[in-house]
């Protein structure tokens, strides 16, 4: 299956960014312009991953604004969610966990999947205190992280479309940075 190509198809409408301009939504699917699209998200999508394990918060919350807002023709819910989920790891870095937490659980219930927000929400609820809840949002995070790895790899193996193997490649990155910071959370709030 051409992945890349079923993202084109998926719109996700996320409270909080104006939406594409009009005349943007109608790329055709396989176009020069299209495909130069997806290259520049994926870019984007590199750029967001080195910006998280640079821990680099303002340039994180920047360059996945400007992604949500220019990349939701050609990426689906997981992808837009993962730009929520950095905004909200940037605004958590930034000392506003209860703002987090909202940014987290939006971003759960925009792609429930996203090992990342899991992560986040969980890391948000230890430093307001609710250690079980943290504990327990930890744990699904490692599992939604290992099972999506695991996946990602399997796709990689199995594509034959260059484009489709760059955004899986981009996506196995950015999960590895997502797996970082649980081992991260795991070391400095259990002391594992």
């Amino acid at each position: 299956m051409n992945e890349a190509k079923i993202i084109l198809c998926m719109f996700v409408a996320v409270a909080g960014f104006e939406s594409v301009h009009a005349e943007d939504r109608h790329l055709e699917q396989g176009s020069a312009e299209w495909v130069d699209r997806v290259k520049h998200c994926i870019s984007l999508t590199d750029q967001k991953t080195a910006a998280f394990s640079a821990e680099d918060w303002s340039s994180l919350e920047r360059i996945a604004q400007f992604e949500a807002k220019e990349c939701r023709e050609v990426l689906d819910d997981e992808e837009i969610a993962s730009s929520f989920e950095d905004i909200a790891i940037a605004r958590s870095e930034g000392g506003n966990p209860g703002a987090a937490l909202k940014a987290a659980d939006d971003c759960i219930r925009t792609y429930y999947v996203n090992a990342g927000c899991h992560a986040l929400r969980a890391e948000t609820l230890f430093k307001i205190g609710r250690q079980n809840e943290a504990r327990a949002e930890l744990n699904v995070a490692g599992k939604i992280a290992s099972t999506a790895i695991a996946n990602y790899h399997e796709k990689l193996d199995n594509e034959t479309e260059p484009l489709d193997k760059e955004l899986y490649s981009a996506k196995l990155r950015e999960l590895q940075a997502v797996t970082e910071r649980i081992t991260r959370d795991k070391a400095r709030w259990l002391g594992k």
